[in-house]
């Protein structure tokens, strides 16, 4: 159940990070698994869901901060394009 989660945040984070963070939650998730193998059952698969909880807010970060980015280009793209019709208009 917790990988299922983990997969389902993933498809929030944008496709270049997207391999990278399950591949890092996964071996997160693993080594908690490895930690409370001692501890019973019902305890471990509570941590682990938590966990994979927990992995939601950082998939939404990526994503706010993906968006953000392309935001920030595209300002900047039309401010280039303003910026060379201004000079074009000076030279006028």
């Amino acid at each position: 159940m917790p990988r299922r989660l983990l997969r389902l945040w993933a498809r929030a984070v944008p496709l270049t990070y997207r391999d990278r963070w399950v591949e890092e939650w996964e071996a997160e998730l693993t080594a908690l698994e490895h930690s409370e193998r001692d501890r019973p059952g019902p305890a471990r698969r509570w941590n682990a869901l938590r966990f994979a909880w927990g992995a939601r807010s950082h998939a939404n970060e990526l994503a706010r901060m993906h968006k953000r980015d392309s935001r920030g280009q595209l300002t900047m793209m039309t401010m280039g394009r303003d910026l060379k019709f201004a000079l074009r208009s000076f030279r006028r």
